[in-house]
């Protein structure tokens, strides 16, 4: 049994009891007690203590369960009866249990607090970090399992203000508690030797003597009754009593499946560990031992051979920074909308498992750009983990406005797999099956789209009973050709499904394709359908804040008619009609809507000139510059800093970050964009439109040049070369004065390096970004037929390899005073303004570098354009893609070897092909073992 607690209407809270096996969804607080302030059962019953000091827990825990849209939460304090040894008992040895089942966790942490003027403590950790580090709650027993069992830990300071997730706060955590990362990610804690689980309790107290050992059951997965009064020493013994019988049962287990002569047989052997053997001081003492990390051996053959590291390593290789960023930032459903679609006929049909042979677990959901289907996808995928317990549900959400990696195939099959491999564990086993050395692990896997294929299909062909549900929205959003080879590949998958019985159904959304068809499956059209329709009246009936008058309904009515289902217009003139509302134009609400106009991008274009002053269309422009041109996605405070540069050149000197909230930087580019730019809610916020068609509009449409002729012409050359301007002039600013950058840059790695580029990016968060594109923008503004000629004639390489250095972690990226122009523009793979140098044979010439040669930096960091143009340079033809090997990424110039031989070291097979053609090289030049270049 478990109690939770529930919000009443009149404020106050009541616990109610459910069966332990099948409790509601809940939330569940994290906190250290204040003695003689905390909550307790018998008062939460009474309906008294409401004046304690912890009073304010439980309404804080209950708002964000709230907002998390979870009705019931779960406190220690008084959700247990203390007062009866039995219940207690229980409850410890099911508290594991409890917050590894709880939906949320909310770690409050009442010594620390932030100033009432930092409204986004996520974006200011200065003004907390240190406190965080030192909080009391790393201090305590209990809180280490409140750490590691549930699936999702946020942190919230004394004030309940938003600090950050287990994910987003690793670092900081895995620094104070000497945990890996990969158990801060969920890895099963079984996998961690007794030594080192033990490790993690060094140092931490409780209040009672006993609970330091009754605080790790969980920890490592035994039940123990108490017996408080029998001290630390005896409770300690039975717990390594219960550990002992469990590891040597799980041992048992394990000889008994495997032969002999196994590797599983003789891996027990050699990692058995006499937990009577670990220092009584592991438990209950400090400790400063380090932890056991597992290292990674030669190299494997199969998945039964690679250990735990080897298979997170190649999980976190499936891992990128932005993986879940688009489906975060589409916004939770309007709690009046999208529940038409659990009940629909069409989505319970794809549901049932024995309609499977018939729609092979296909379900297409179709609508025009703007009519809601992210929002439905996002409240599909929701429902589907919070209620089908015995689905494993993934999903992937394309994001034309983010990196490549968020609008390509394979992002959606890295995202895909590792999900699933975190999912089903026992499927990372085929690993082993890309026969990948183990050395290629030191640095991530590169992945490629037929590996990635080939894994996914194995896996889902290895699912046996387990039963997969895929969302993959907004398919419209990537090129069509890799649109076209993935259903084909998830056709061919559904058939395996099929065929071998395996529950495996996707869900896809789109717009309305007319060259892309799947043979089997269902479809689903949304503008005809009636739930949407009503989706539609409820919001306009819920949010159009403009009276019940006659004149109000007639407004109404129009406005849906009006809408044509699409939500995204709906929404948007909600907006309008509301802002003219509270200013009184009640009279002249009818005219005001029969003058919107009725397309979406016409509406675009509305809401661009409407109320527009000279003053603030050049700054909207810019603004529109950036979220369409940035070389990768802006964050609020590089796009604040870039807007500011055209407001005022001296105001970014002038600027105080302490004095500028996150609240202020969204309101600034909300306004600056005309409402159309949003900030994504993510761990690592950037700017995007706040739909992809505002993107079309303005690109596909030439919507600016319509509006203003001045930028019809040749739009994204001009924003490139404007862009480019900007980041030079950030460049030239002086910022070795303000910074305290030493003429001579410490190493890469050391910690002064680490706190001179902490300093930089937060006392110039446009700093870095200006740094690394402003020959990115260069090179597009040359591709677009902008000269560039004078701007490299005088680009200041010296001045900006300084920078650049400066911000490099690795040492082997950084570059000589005196490297040439030509060196960093292949490596950058800069093809068009290589082409405006003309260098000739200058692109052989081997400098101090780590790749020696501008031809050899361009082929060992891939950039097949700038390899084109090198050689074209040279007189010889070359095929991008053409390449039958690929080059090393670790490839190093050997000043010991000739050049050809650095060539076949490098890898490149169209480079060396080309080397050994022009007879320049010796071909019986050997190196220090005797190899060749052939």
């Amino acid at each position: 049994m478990i109690r939770l607690l529930q919000c009443l209407q009149s404020g106050g809270f009541e616990l109610t009891s459910f069966d332990d096996d099948q409790p509601p969804p809940y939330a569940i607080l994290s906190h250290t007690w204040n003695e003689g302030q905390e909550i307790t059962y018998n008062e939460l019953l009474a309906g008294t203590g409401t004046d304690k000091s912890g009073y304010a827990k439980l309404r804080f825990c209950s708002e964000r369960a709230a907002a998390d849209g979870l009705d019931y939460f779960w406190v220690d304090t008084c959700c247990i009866n203390k007062a009866t040894s039995d219940e207690l008992s229980m409850a410890i040895n099911s508290m594991f249990r409890w917050y590894q089942r709880a939906e949320k966790c909310y770690v409050y942490l009442a010594d620390v607090s932030v100033p009432d003027e930092v409204n986004s403590p996520e974006a200011y950790p200065i003004s907390w970090e240190r406190a965080f580090r030192c909080s009391r709650w790393f201090a305590r027993g209990w809180t280490l399992q409140e750490l590691l069992a549930p699936a999702s830990v946020e942190f919230f300071t004394r004030e309940g203000k938003r600090l950050g997730s287990r994910i987003s706060l690793e670092r900081e955590i895995c620094e104070v508690t000497r945990i890996p990362t990969d158990a801060l990610r969920g890895r099963n804690l079984d996998d961690f030797r007794i030594e080192e689980r033990m490790s993690w309790a060094a140092g931490r107290v409780t209040t009672k003597k006993e609970d330091r050992a009754y605080c790790l059951l969980g920890i490592f997965g035994v039940y123990l009754p108490l017996i408080y009064g029998e001290g630390v020493e005896h409770a300690t013994l039975r717990l390594k009593e219960l550990i002992h019988k469990r590891q040597e049962m799980k041992e048992s287990t394990r000889k008994r499946s495997a032969p002999p002569s196994s590797p599983e047989h003789e891996s027990a052997k050699r990692h058995r560990t006499d937990v009577y053997e670990v220092p009584y001081r592991s438990l209950v003492n400090d400790s400063t031992e380090a932890p056991y990390t597992p290292t990674a051996g030669v190299g494997f053959q199969n998945g039964s051979l690679l250990n735990n590291e080897q298979k997170r390593r190649f999980l976190e290789s499936l891992r990128f920074e932005q993986i879940d960023a688009r489906q975060m930032t589409i916004k939770i459903a309007h709690v009046k909308t999208c529940k038409w679609l659990l009940t629909h006929p069409q989505y319970l049909e794809w549901l049932n498992a024995t309609k499977l042979h018939e729609h092979h677990g296909f379900l297409w959901v179709k609508g025009k750009a703007g009519a809601g289907k992210s929002t439905l996808m996002k409240t599909a995928m929701i429902n589907a983990r919070k209620t089908m317990k015995d689905l494993t549900t993934i999903a992937f959400f394309f994001n034309a406005r983010g990196e490549e990696i968020e609008k390509s195939t394979i992002g959606t099959y890295r995202s895909l797999l590792l999900q699933l491999l975190e999912y089903v564990p026992a499927s990372q086993r085929l690993f082993g099956s890309l026969e990948v050395p183990t050395s290629s692990l030191i640095a991530n896997h590169r992945w490629d789209i037929d590996s990635l294929k080939v894994l996914l299909e194995q896996v889902v062909s290895a699912l046996g009973k387990c039963s997969i549900v895929c969302f993959i929205d907004a398919l419209d959003e990537c090129e069509e050709d890799q649109v076209r080879d993935m259903i084909q590949f998830f056709e061919r998958i559904g058939d395996i499904a099929v065929a071998d019985g395996i529950q495996f159904q996707v869900c896809l959304s789109s717009r309305h394709y007319p060259h892309i068809t799947i043979r089997n499956g269902l479809e689903l059209v949304l503008e005809i359908e009636g739930g949407h329709t009503q989706d539609i009246a409820n919001y306009i009936r819920s949010e159009l804040k403009i009276g019940n008058s006659k004149m109000a309904q007639q407004v109404r009515v129009e406005l849906q008619e009006k809408a044509s289902g699409i939500f995204m217009w709906v929404v948007l003139v909600v907006g309008i009609l509301n802002k003219d509302y509270d200013a009184g134009e009640v009279h002249a609400m009818r005219q005001k809507l029969k003058a919107i106009p009725e397309d979406l991008h016409e509406l675009f274009r509305s809401i661009l000139t409407r109320n527009l002053h000279d003053n603030n269309k050049d700054r909207l422009v810019l603004c529109i510059q950036w979220v369409l041109f940035a070389k990768q996605p802006l964050n609020p405070e590089q796009l604040y800093y870039a807007l500011l540069m055209s407001i005022k050149p001296g105001a970014v000197s002038e600027w105080d970050p302490e004095e500028t909230t996150m609240d202020d930087i969204r309101r600034f580019i909300l306004n600056s964009s005309k409402g159309l730019a949003e900030v994504t809610f993510s761990d690592r916020p950037t700017i995007q439109f706040i739909h992809e068609s505002v993107r079309e509009f303005l690109l596909k449409e030439n919507g600016l040049g319509k509006i203003w002729p001045e930028y019809g012409n040749n739009f994204e050359g001009q924003s490139h070369e404007r862009l480019k301007q900007y980041c030079l002039e950030y460049v030239r600013l002086d910022f070795a004065t303000p910074l305290k950058i030493p003429g001579q840059l410490p190493p890469a790695s050391s910690p002064q390096a680490e706190g001179l580029r902490e300093l930089a990016t937060r006392k110039d968060p446009f700093l870095k970004y200006a740094v690394q594109s402003v020959l990115y923008h260069a090179d597009k503004a040359e591709g677009e037929g902008v000269s560039q000629t004078s701007f490299l004639n005088s680009f200041l390489s010296r001045e900006w390899v300084k920078l650049s250095d400066m911000f490099e972690v690795d040492k082997r990226c950084r570059h000589a005073e005196h490297v040439s122009l030509l060196y960093l523009l292949a490596e950058l793979n800069l093809a068009n303004l290589i082409g405006v140098l003309g260098s000739s044979r200058r692109c052989l010439d081997v400098e101090a570098e780590r790749y020696g040669c501008p031809l050899f930096a361009a082929a060992a960091t891939r950039s097949e354009k700038a390899i084109e143009v090198c050689l074209a340079n040279i007189g010889v033809r070359y095929q991008p893609g053409s390449i039958g090997r690929a080059p090393r990424y670790h490839f190093e110039y050997s000043e010991s070897n000739d050049f050809l031989l650095n060539a076949a070291e490098l890898g490149h097979d169209g480079v060396l092909a080309f080397l050994i053609k022009s007879g320049d090289s010796r071909l019986d030049y050997k190196d220090s073992r005797d190899r060749t270049a052939l």
